[in-house]
Protein backbone atom coordinates (compact mmCIF):
# COMPACT_ATOMS: atom_id res chain seq x y z
CA UNK A 1 0.00 0.00 0.00
CA UNK A 2 2.72 2.17 0.96
CA UNK A 3 4.66 1.17 -2.34
CA UNK A 4 1.51 2.41 -4.55
CA UNK A 5 0.94 5.54 -2.82
CA UNK A 6 4.84 6.32 -3.29
CA UNK A 7 4.69 5.67 -7.18
CA UNK A 8 1.49 8.29 -7.47
CA UNK A 9 3.37 10.95 -5.78
CA UNK A 10 6.38 10.33 -8.03
CA UNK A 11 3.75 10.57 -11.15
CA UNK A 12 2.49 13.62 -10.20
CA UNK A 13 5.64 15.08 -9.55
CA UNK A 14 6.61 14.24 -13.36
CA UNK A 15 3.81 15.37 -14.95
CA UNK A 16 3.58 19.27 -13.13
CA UNK A 17 7.17 19.36 -13.60
CA UNK A 18 8.44 18.84 -16.61
CA UNK A 19 11.77 19.26 -18.47
CA UNK A 20 12.83 21.72 -20.18
CA UNK A 21 13.73 19.59 -22.90
CA UNK A 22 9.64 18.37 -23.77
CA UNK A 23 8.96 22.21 -24.28
CA UNK A 24 8.01 22.98 -28.15
CA UNK A 25 10.02 25.28 -30.59
CA UNK A 26 9.05 28.87 -31.21
CA UNK A 27 8.76 28.99 -35.19
CA UNK A 28 10.99 32.03 -36.40
CA UNK A 29 8.94 35.10 -37.36
CA UNK A 30 9.07 35.88 -41.06
CA UNK A 31 10.44 39.66 -40.25
CA UNK A 32 13.05 38.04 -38.67
CA UNK A 33 13.79 35.85 -41.96
CA UNK A 34 13.95 39.10 -44.17
CA UNK A 35 17.17 40.62 -45.07
CA UNK A 36 17.84 44.38 -44.90
CA UNK A 37 18.66 45.61 -48.58
CA UNK A 38 22.00 46.41 -49.50
CA UNK A 39 23.11 49.93 -48.53
CA UNK A 40 26.09 49.85 -50.94
CA UNK A 41 24.36 48.71 -53.92
CA UNK A 42 24.25 50.07 -57.82
CA UNK A 43 21.80 53.14 -57.66
CA UNK A 44 18.94 53.45 -60.23
CA UNK A 45 19.40 56.10 -62.93
CA UNK A 46 15.26 57.08 -63.33
CA UNK A 47 15.25 57.46 -59.20
CA UNK A 48 18.23 59.76 -59.27
CA UNK A 49 16.87 61.81 -62.22
CA UNK A 50 13.31 62.12 -60.51
CA UNK A 51 14.70 62.83 -57.02
CA UNK A 52 16.65 65.43 -59.44
CA UNK A 53 13.79 67.54 -60.98
CA UNK A 54 11.82 67.49 -57.79
CA UNK A 55 14.88 69.27 -55.98
CA UNK A 56 14.47 71.93 -59.27
CA UNK A 57 11.34 72.32 -58.60
CA UNK A 58 11.69 74.66 -55.49
CA UNK A 59 14.39 76.35 -57.03
CA UNK A 60 12.38 77.76 -60.20
CA UNK A 61 9.55 78.69 -58.67
CA UNK A 62 11.54 80.42 -56.12
CA UNK A 63 13.19 82.39 -59.02
CA UNK A 64 9.85 82.98 -60.49
CA UNK A 65 8.20 83.94 -57.34
CA UNK A 66 11.40 86.19 -57.07
CA UNK A 67 11.12 88.09 -60.89
CA UNK A 68 7.30 88.50 -60.57
CA UNK A 69 7.52 91.05 -57.74
CA UNK A 70 10.37 92.77 -59.74
CA UNK A 71 7.83 93.41 -63.33
CA UNK A 72 5.28 94.45 -60.95
CA UNK A 73 7.34 97.18 -59.36
CA UNK A 74 8.45 98.15 -62.80
CA UNK A 75 5.01 98.25 -64.36
CA UNK A 76 3.54 100.40 -61.40
CA UNK A 77 6.68 102.53 -61.69
CA UNK A 78 6.86 103.19 -64.53
CA UNK A 79 3.19 102.83 -65.79
CA UNK A 80 2.19 106.36 -66.99
CA UNK A 81 5.36 106.54 -68.91
CA UNK A 82 4.81 103.46 -70.57
CA UNK A 83 1.00 104.01 -71.45
CA UNK A 84 2.40 107.51 -72.62
CA UNK A 85 4.76 106.11 -75.19
CA UNK A 86 2.60 103.51 -76.83
CA UNK A 87 0.31 106.44 -77.31
CA UNK A 88 2.82 108.24 -78.79
CA UNK A 89 4.08 105.27 -81.26
CA UNK A 90 0.71 104.53 -81.89
CA UNK A 91 -0.20 108.17 -82.89
CA UNK A 92 2.63 108.25 -84.95
CA UNK A 93 2.49 105.48 -86.70
CA UNK A 94 -1.23 106.52 -87.77
CA UNK A 95 0.25 110.05 -88.77
CA UNK A 96 2.78 108.35 -90.63
CA UNK A 97 -0.10 105.49 -92.37
CA UNK A 98 -2.12 109.01 -93.62
CA UNK A 99 0.96 110.62 -94.73
CA UNK A 100 1.63 107.01 -97.46
CA UNK A 101 -1.85 106.57 -97.92
CA UNK A 102 -2.34 110.01 -99.16
CA UNK A 103 1.09 110.18 -101.22
CA UNK A 104 -0.33 106.88 -102.80
CA UNK A 105 -3.33 108.27 -103.61
CA UNK A 106 -1.28 111.85 -104.77
CA UNK A 107 0.79 109.69 -106.95
CA UNK A 108 -2.18 107.73 -108.80
CA UNK A 109 -3.91 110.64 -109.61
CA UNK A 110 -1.00 112.21 -111.37
CA UNK A 111 -0.73 109.25 -113.00
CA UNK A 112 -4.20 109.20 -114.28
CA UNK A 113 -3.59 112.83 -115.12
CA UNK A 114 -0.21 111.75 -117.00
CA UNK A 115 -2.24 109.32 -119.16
CA UNK A 116 -5.30 111.17 -119.94
CA UNK A 117 -4.14 114.77 -120.43
CA UNK A 118 -3.98 116.73 -123.73
CA UNK A 119 -0.53 117.00 -125.32
CA UNK A 120 -0.46 119.74 -127.91
CA UNK A 121 2.51 120.33 -130.08
CA UNK A 122 3.60 121.46 -133.38
CA UNK A 123 3.30 118.71 -135.16
CA UNK A 124 4.59 119.81 -138.60
CA UNK A 125 5.26 122.65 -140.67
CA UNK A 126 5.45 122.67 -144.59
CA UNK A 127 6.22 124.41 -147.50
CA UNK A 128 4.64 122.84 -150.53
CA UNK A 129 6.37 124.80 -153.37
CA UNK A 130 9.03 127.58 -153.48
CA UNK A 131 8.83 129.36 -156.15
CA UNK A 132 9.15 132.81 -154.50
CA UNK A 133 7.30 132.63 -151.86
CA UNK A 134 7.06 131.12 -148.82
CA UNK A 135 3.52 130.80 -147.98
CA UNK A 136 4.08 127.77 -145.48
CA UNK A 137 1.51 125.63 -143.16
CA UNK A 138 1.84 124.60 -139.94
CA UNK A 139 -0.17 121.69 -137.86
CA UNK A 140 -0.96 121.72 -133.66
CA UNK A 141 -2.33 118.71 -132.70
CA UNK A 142 -3.53 117.22 -129.61
CA UNK A 143 -1.91 113.58 -128.85
CA UNK A 144 -3.66 113.33 -125.35
CA UNK A 145 -6.84 111.57 -124.60
CA UNK A 146 -8.89 114.55 -123.45
CA UNK A 147 -9.40 117.89 -125.45
CA UNK A 148 -7.48 120.71 -125.02
CA UNK A 149 -9.78 123.90 -123.89
CA UNK A 150 -9.37 127.96 -124.38
CA UNK A 151 -6.62 126.65 -127.34
CA UNK A 152 -4.62 130.19 -127.66
CA UNK A 153 -1.50 129.92 -130.35
CA UNK A 154 0.58 133.28 -131.01
CA UNK A 155 3.06 132.81 -133.73
CA UNK A 156 6.13 134.53 -135.57
CA UNK A 157 7.50 133.54 -139.00
CA UNK A 158 10.45 135.50 -140.24
CA UNK A 159 13.62 135.56 -142.35
CA UNK A 160 16.68 136.49 -140.48
CA UNK A 161 20.54 136.14 -140.98
CA UNK A 162 22.69 133.18 -139.27
CA UNK A 163 23.46 132.96 -136.80
CA UNK A 164 20.72 133.77 -135.02
CA UNK A 165 20.96 134.06 -131.06
CA UNK A 166 17.99 136.30 -130.17
CA UNK A 167 14.15 135.80 -130.41
CA UNK A 168 12.57 138.85 -129.67
CA UNK A 169 8.98 138.55 -128.22
CA UNK A 170 6.55 137.25 -130.50
CA UNK A 171 6.17 140.28 -133.53
CA UNK A 172 2.58 141.99 -132.95
CA UNK A 173 2.95 143.52 -136.57
CA UNK A 174 2.49 139.69 -138.17
CA UNK A 175 0.58 137.90 -135.20
CA UNK A 176 -1.09 134.09 -136.32
CA UNK A 177 -3.29 133.67 -133.30
CA UNK A 178 -6.27 130.91 -132.96
CA UNK A 179 -8.63 130.10 -130.31
CA UNK A 180 -10.85 127.57 -129.29
CA UNK A 181 -11.10 123.39 -128.68
CA UNK A 182 -8.99 120.93 -129.66
CA UNK A 183 -10.87 117.50 -129.28
CA UNK A 184 -7.95 114.27 -128.68
CA UNK A 185 -5.97 113.35 -132.15
CA UNK A 186 -7.37 116.10 -133.46
CA UNK A 187 -5.54 119.06 -135.27
CA UNK A 188 -5.69 122.78 -136.16
CA UNK A 189 -4.34 124.12 -139.25
CA UNK A 190 -2.83 127.68 -139.78
CA UNK A 191 -1.46 129.21 -142.85
CA UNK A 192 1.62 131.49 -142.46
CA UNK A 193 1.97 134.90 -144.64
CA UNK A 194 4.72 134.56 -146.81
CA UNK A 195 7.88 136.09 -146.67
CA UNK A 196 8.80 138.78 -149.73
CA UNK A 197 11.76 137.79 -151.36
CA UNK A 198 14.24 139.28 -153.44
CA UNK A 199 16.51 137.98 -155.39
CA UNK A 200 19.47 138.99 -153.01
CA UNK A 201 17.24 136.74 -150.07
CA UNK A 202 17.18 133.54 -152.59
CA UNK A 203 20.51 134.18 -152.67
CA UNK A 204 21.15 134.25 -148.95
CA UNK A 205 19.03 131.22 -148.42
CA UNK A 206 21.15 129.25 -151.39
CA UNK A 207 24.37 130.41 -149.58
CA UNK A 208 22.97 129.50 -146.04
CA UNK A 209 23.45 132.88 -144.65
CA UNK A 210 20.09 133.23 -143.72
CA UNK A 211 17.01 130.96 -142.92
CA UNK A 212 13.18 130.96 -142.39
CA UNK A 213 12.30 130.96 -138.51
CA UNK A 214 8.86 129.72 -137.30
CA UNK A 215 8.46 130.12 -133.09
CA UNK A 216 5.62 131.03 -131.02
CA UNK A 217 3.62 129.46 -127.87
CA UNK A 218 0.55 127.68 -127.85
CA UNK A 219 -1.13 128.01 -124.32
CA UNK A 220 -4.31 125.82 -123.10
CA UNK A 221 -5.98 124.24 -120.43
CA UNK A 222 -6.49 120.42 -119.64
CA UNK A 223 -9.43 117.96 -118.75
CA UNK A 224 -8.08 118.78 -114.94
CA UNK A 225 -8.35 122.66 -114.83
CA UNK A 226 -4.22 122.83 -115.56
CA UNK A 227 -2.98 125.56 -117.55
CA UNK A 228 -0.49 124.01 -120.06
CA UNK A 229 1.52 125.23 -122.85
CA UNK A 230 3.93 124.31 -125.71
CA UNK A 231 6.69 126.46 -126.93
CA UNK A 232 8.25 125.52 -130.68
CA UNK A 233 10.66 126.82 -132.68
CA UNK A 234 11.85 125.76 -136.19
CA UNK A 235 14.52 126.79 -138.89
CA UNK A 236 14.07 126.57 -142.75
CA UNK A 237 16.34 126.24 -145.03
CA UNK A 238 16.45 126.06 -149.20
CA UNK A 239 17.43 122.55 -150.29
CA UNK A 240 19.46 122.25 -153.36
CA UNK A 241 16.51 121.25 -155.36
CA UNK A 242 14.74 124.08 -154.68
CA UNK A 243 12.57 123.12 -151.83
CA UNK A 244 12.15 124.48 -147.88
CA UNK A 245 13.37 122.06 -145.56
CA UNK A 246 12.34 122.62 -141.99
CA UNK A 247 14.51 121.23 -138.66
CA UNK A 248 13.44 121.71 -134.98
CA UNK A 249 16.05 123.87 -133.67
CA UNK A 250 18.25 122.75 -130.29
CA UNK A 251 16.89 125.13 -128.30
CA UNK A 252 13.33 126.78 -127.72
CA UNK A 253 11.46 123.78 -127.81
CA UNK A 254 9.76 122.76 -124.15
CA UNK A 255 6.01 122.08 -122.61
CA UNK A 256 4.40 121.83 -119.53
Amino acid sequence: MTFLLCALLALSATSIDPSPSSQPTPTPSVQNEQQPADKHGPADPLVDKQQAETNQRPAEKEDREGYKPWLLKFADRYGNAINALSTLVMAVFTVALFVSTHLLWKSGEKHSERELRAYVCLDGVTTPAFQGSTETRALIRNRGQTPAYDLKVVATFDLHALPRTEFLPYRKQQPNQSSGLVGPDSEISMVLAGVALTPERVQALRDGTCALFFYGRVDYRDAFGRNRFTNFRHIGTLHPVGAITWDVTETGNDAS
